[in-house]
């Protein structure tokens, strides 16, 4: 019902509350946490309305399907309001075929049981959404699942996941259109001019994630023109990473991971591989902190550059030797199409040069160029095969560039420096990079002795954490029930 608080401010007649409806947004209740009544309240929302779920617990065996307009979804906090998945052919909220919305869903704890492969928040079918999820805790109580799949590109006023905890589940972050000509799976966003950490991708900031079991699956994953930035993150027992052109149709097309704390070790067991690891695209990775993994702390790999794959790479994917005509075949196959250090690009897309830089990614302490405590690339061909074109395809000062101390004077010739802008070399190589601390960007060699801004970390908080990114209370001015 409507309160009488409702009518006495808008008006008793019916065309004026009507319109009042819809000149600002309402808060309507829903019933009680259970996923019929959550769909209700949802039913009744019209675009920018906030359903406040009460305090309990419930159990949802059925997927929540929101409108296609913007809403809030505000739990009475974590803890507080509990629902629990239980969901195995299905999601908990499916935001299905939505475009230009901006959706939010806070103060919420879910735990799964069982859900299905979209996971606990699946969006996808749009050619767009802006979304906020924040101050949750999603945990798994049986086995691996996802806790998020975003299967569309991000749009004004952009994307952010924030001071979440999730503990045993995953998330992927795709881009797929029903505009895409690759049969929804990302080459758009492939198509576009490169951009990086622009406040266009979707951005995990302040979130803690813990895999004390299931550390094998996998953490973050992108795919399909995904773009993601990974900031100001906990990371315990599991990788930062992202699928190449191998397995999936087109690769993740941007990672960009800077000021994170990554362990891959929880408890000193259950190692993970990588603290992060790239398959293919690009992006910049900076000051974090690395450590325990099994293999080494920062990986990259191309799977298609070697003959052996068979059981990861589809059949029309041939690897990269000079016999797949989306390859550069310069070298062998080299440059191969969307492997690390390739980005986006509306006439040359997957196969544009935009190099992988890295910098002051440490074990202990950031500052550690030039010492032991210094993390660097290794690129590695995980599962073995001959032909191996591995080192040919992904080099050092080409593809990817390391963090470096020596030779940033005078003329610097490999690597990425760091120092005050006033202590950049006069000259330089092409493709080699400068981190000034004092102006926090990174400056490039885009010719020979000509430097030029190359990246500058966007705007933190994100925008849509607002002036205060403490968890939003729960609302005290309800004027709308849904019974």
């Amino acid at each position: 019902m409507i309160s009488p608080t409702r009518l006495v401010l808008c008006t008793p007649v019916l065309v004026l509350l009507l319109w009042c409806h819809s000149g600002y947004a309402a808060t309507i209740n829903a019933a009680s946490c259970s996923s019929t009544d959550v769909q209700t309240a949802l039913n009744a929302t019209s675009s920018g309305d906030t359903v406040a779920i009460p305090a309990g617990t419930c159990t949802w065996t059925t997927t929540v399907t929101p409108p296609c307009h913007s809403w809030t979804l505000q739990g009475s906090g974590t803890g507080s309001t509990n629902i629990t998945v239980n969901n195995s052919s299905g999601d908990a909220i499916s935001v299905n075929g939505c475009s230009g919305g901006s959706i939010r869903v806070t103060g919420i704890s879910f735990n799964t049981s069982a859900v299905g492969s979209g996971g606990v928040i699946f969006i996808f079918g749009g050619s767009g959404l802006s979304f906020r999820i924040d101050h949750n805790t999603f945990q798994s109580s049986t086995s691996w699942g996802r806790w998020l799949w975003d299967n569309v590109p991000c749009v004004s006023p952009g994307c952010v996941i924030d001071h979440n905890t999730i503990t045993n589940q995953g998330a992927l972050i795709a881009a797929e259109t029903p505009g895409d000509t690759d049969n929804l799976a990302g080459i758009a966003m492939w198509s576009k001019p490169m951009v990086i950490d622009n406040g266009s991708e979707v951005y995990f900031e302040n979130n803690s994630f813990t895999f004390n079991n299931y550390f094998a699956n996998d953490m973050m994953d992108c795919d399909n023109g995904g773009r993601y930035v990974f900031r100001y993150n906990t990371v315990v027992g599991n990788v930062v990473f992202d699928h190449g052109y191998d397995s999936v149709a087109e690769s993740c097309l941007e990672l960009t991971a800077y000021q994170n704390n990554l362990n891959g070790a929880y408890n000193g067991t259950n190692e993970a591989q990588a603290d992060i690891l790239y398959r293919g695209g690009t992006g910049v990775v900076y000051q974090n902190i690395m450590k325990n993994s099994t293999q080494a702390n920062f990986l990259v790999t191309n799977y298609r550059s070697n003959g052996s794959g068979s059981d990861i790479i589809a059949s029309n994917l041939p690897y990269c030797g000079g016999g797949n005509s989306k390859d550069g075949n310069v070298t062998n196959g080299w440059p191969c199409y969307e492997q690390i250090g390739r980005g986006s690009s509306p006439t040359t897309p997957g196969q544009a040069s935009y190099p992988l830089y890295e910098w002051d990614n440490c074990k202990t302490a950031l500052g550690c160029t030039g010492t032991s405590d210094q993390n660097t690339i290794t690129a590695y061909n995980n599962i073995g095969g001959t032909p191996d074109y591995t080192v040919a395809d992904i080099v050092k000062n080409r593809d990817f560039y390391d963090s470096q101390s020596t030779g940033c004077t005078g003329t610097q010739s490999t690597g990425v420096c760091i120092g005050l802008l006033s202590a950049r070399a006069g000259n330089c190589t092409a493709g080699v990079a400068y981190w000034a601390t004092d102006s926090n960007t990174l400056y490039k060699c885009s010719s020979t002795n000509t430097w030029a801004v190359y990246y500058q970390p966007y705007t933190y908080p994100h925008p849509l954490q607002g002036a205060s990114s403490a968890a939003p209370a729960p609302p005290v001015n309800v004027t709308t029930t849904v019974n």
